[in-house]
């Protein structure tokens, strides 16, 4: 039986399940019906003490219980309980894709240092399944290239792979080498005019140079050109090898968000460990998002919640970096973030949807 969310008017933090106030409910469901809940915790389940007929929905008590532990609307108000979620940091974890971080030149040894051999594989329809069972409607695939730094195949036939299969769950960004000079600014055009692709990821420390360097200005100039934004990934993972954390400050972001004000800009992973740089760069300059994805619970993540709150609400987007994380956990760390309910839509789905020009 699936569990009533919570009504968007009037939000329920007290549980997972139906809320376990009577005033509350009657608040949220906007109806008549006298309802005592208690939390079983040892089952998971929700007992009823006393629940009169609803005389508003016309049904049995048990009856009534089912609907609203059921449906994704209010049953009277009609407001949505569901939290709708776009996640714009997504791979699907398919046996090839697993396999390929493994074992790639640029992430085999941080895949030992973070675990990630325990990551378990799964076939793309039931990695779908999963997301409408999250209640995610949309996941931004990242591609990446950096075959001239670390002579690693590019991924991005597997975005273009996922968006064709499911084009209604996933936008696909496709990864670029700067080094590749014109044949990359020839390759931006196609996979976007004649592919699809919303948008284009570079990875300045996988590369060896900073954002702001001139080799990636004809990349900005391009993504201007197609209207069309670019994800900046920050944040070197442990012991990859030529990395350095220079080649991630969200400083250089910044002069690039000066140099192209048209440019629509996403920082990853927060900038981390360049926390209050990163919130700053967003602050300061109207065309630059982050996520803080891998950086849920790491030290200053509350400093991250804090602008989210108060600084930079319509600037952060949600973003899992599954399966470097699994969605669920980064879901559940969001969820014990204390978000103001009108900052939590924007993060979790709003923000998305105005960068991705769906709205």
């Amino acid at each position: 039986m699936r569990a009533l969310a919570h009504c968007h008017e009037f939000p329920c933090h007290c549980c997972d399940m139906i809320c376990a106030s009577t005033a509350h409910w009657q608040k949220a469901c906007g109806h008549n019906c006298i309802v005592a809940k208690e939390l079983c915790k040892q089952k998971n389940t929700v007992s009823t003490k006393t629940v009169p007929a609803c005389p508003n929905l016309s049904l049995s008590p048990l009856k009534c219980r089912f609907v609203l532990s059921t449906a994704n609307t209010c049953p009277v108000r009609g407001v949505s309980t569901i939290m709708k979620t776009i996640d714009f940091r997504f791979r699907p974890n398919t046996p090839e894709i697993i396999d390929g971080i493994k074992n790639s030149t640029m992430f085999k040894a941080a895949c030992k240092v973070i675990g990630f051999d325990a990551r378990k594989a799964q076939p793309l329809p039931e990695i779908v399944a999963d997301l409408d069972s999250m209640d995610v409607e949309l996941g931004v695939i990242t591609g990446r290239d950096c075959e001239t730094t670390y002579g690693f195949p590019a991924n991005n036939k597997s975005v273009l792979e996922f968006c064709k299969a499911y084009p209604k769950k996933f936008v696909g960004f496709w990864g670029i080498d700067p080094h590749k000079k014109r044949a990359a600014l020839d390759e931006m055009e196609h996979v976007v005019k004649d592919l699809g692709m919303k948008g284009i990821a570079i990875d300045p420390y996988l590369a060896h140079i900073p954002a702001s360097e001139a080799r990636f200005y004809p990349i900005y100039t391009r993504c201007v050109d197609l209207g069309i934004p670019v994800f900046i990934t920050m944040a070197p993972p442990p012991e990859v090898s030529g990395a350095i954390l220079e080649y991630a400050d969200p400083r250089d972001v910044d002069k690039v968000a000066r140099d192209f004000p048209e440019l629509c800009i996403i920082m990853s992973h927060g900038g981390y460990p360049f926390v209050n740089e990163a919130i700053y760069t967003c602050l300061r300059n109207a065309n630059v998002y982050m996520d803080i994805s891998e950086y849920e619970r790491a030290p200053m993540v509350d400093v991250y919640v804090r602008a989210m709150n108060d600084m930079i609400p319509d600037k952060v987007l949600f973003a899992s970096a599954h399966p470097f994380v699994e969605l669920r956990d980064a879901l559940a760390a969001y969820k014990d973030f204390p978000l103001k309910d009108d900052v939590r839509k924007k993060v979790m789905y709003e923000n998305a949807r105005r960068v991705l020009k769906l709205s």
